[in-house]
């Protein structure tokens, strides 16, 4: 427990910190390029680091593998090492509640920023919830082994991929508004198949592949809307702001996720696993219509979903942009 307190609590300084400093060492109009091979990035690990490690560990042994873990955080660390010329901005000195304080205002003023980090925490919610009950549905409705059930929500991670490696040409072709709107409706229908496909009588090698399908879909979906999530939380605060917006959105954000394991557990046991799927399934894709009564909905590019965010006497000033902003880059 002391273990995973220090790598969850390094593991928050570094992706505040790496979704800070994008914006520093890109143009505006690459930063959903950015982000999508970032998300790629993070969707290769996740689908081939368990793998690696279990094949490890049956080769060389637990401390080896140990060894191993520890060698490629040091690579890790020498990379970030290597990035020069990226300074932080000069903000006063204020304590953490403070930080958080300001950032959420910031947030809460903006009604782009507002309308991302409540689609974000409704989104997290369902996603955790529905994936609470549907371990528990797998196991006790459906007879699935530990084997499946891994195979089926690992499989998502390909359509995390997938959407992270297409996301700003998506956005390019059709517009910023529609591709966060579409992901996460996209997100909620894909997790919506599970119940439907279980009301049919198929093999288990047919369920399996349906299962993983939905899952593929909702990868797919998600990864669409954090793209762009990202990066316009990334476009619109100025710099002495982007840290703290960014740790308050993320508190928010992130802070749904024990509600809504607590609440697939609850549901499970108050209404059974096979009802509580649909409830929730049925909920998330109701709450994924969100954004569709928000002005992002309307936004073409990120610059015009940026300038959104401006407030007519407001006195926040941007950083200057020396390249006009066209769109996604390609």
């Amino acid at each position: 427990m002391a273990a995973a307190a220090v790598i969850g609590t390094a593991t928050v300084f570094y992706e505040v910190a790496y979704q800070s400093t994008i914006p520093k060492i890109v143009s505006v109009d690459s930063i959903p390029s950015a982000n999508g091979l970032h998300q790629a990035t993070y969707s290769v690990s996740q689908l081939a680091g368990p793998s690696a490690a279990g094949f490890l560990v049956g080769k060389l042994g637990l401390s080896p593998t140990f060894a191993v873990a520890a060698a490629f955080f040091v690579g890790a660390t020498l990379s970030g090492a290597l990035l020069r010329g990226v300074k932080a901005p000069g903000v006063p000195r204020q304590s953490a509640l403070r930080t958080i304080g300001s950032g959420l205002r910031y947030t809460w003023s903006l009604r782009p920023l507002r309308d991302l980090c409540t689609q974000a925490g409704l989104s997290n919610l369902h996603e955790q919830c529905f994936l609470t009950v549907f371990l528990i549905f797998a196991a006790r409705e459906l007879g699935l082994s530990g084997t499946e059930i891994g195979l089926v929500i690992g499989v998502g991670s390909v359509g995390a991929l997938a959407g992270s490696l297409v996301a700003a040409r998506i956005g390019a072709r059709t517009t910023v508004g529609r591709t966060l709107t579409g992901g996460v409706v996209l997100a909620a229908a894909g997790l919506l198949l599970v119940p439907l496909v279980v009301v049919f009588d198929l093999g288990v090698v047919v369920l399996v592949a349906l299962l993983s399908l939905a899952f593929v879909v909702n990868g797919f979906g998600v990864a669409l809307f954090n793209v762009f999530a990202v990066s316009l939380r990334q476009a619109i605060p100025p710099e002495h702001q982007l840290g703290a917006v960014t740790a308050s959105y993320r508190l928010v954000a992130l802070g749904t996720l024990p509600v809504g394991a607590f609440a697939g557990g609850a549901l499970s046991d108050a209404l059974g696993a096979g009802r509580a799927i649909w409830v929730v399934g049925v909920s998330y894709l109701c709450v994924s219509c969100w954004l569709m009564f928000s002005p992002l909905r309307s936004a073409t590019t990120l610059e015009q979903a940026r300038a959104l965010g401006e407030q007519p006497g407001s006195r926040v000033r941007r950083r200057a942009d020396p390249r006009p902003l066209t769109g996604p880059a390609p």
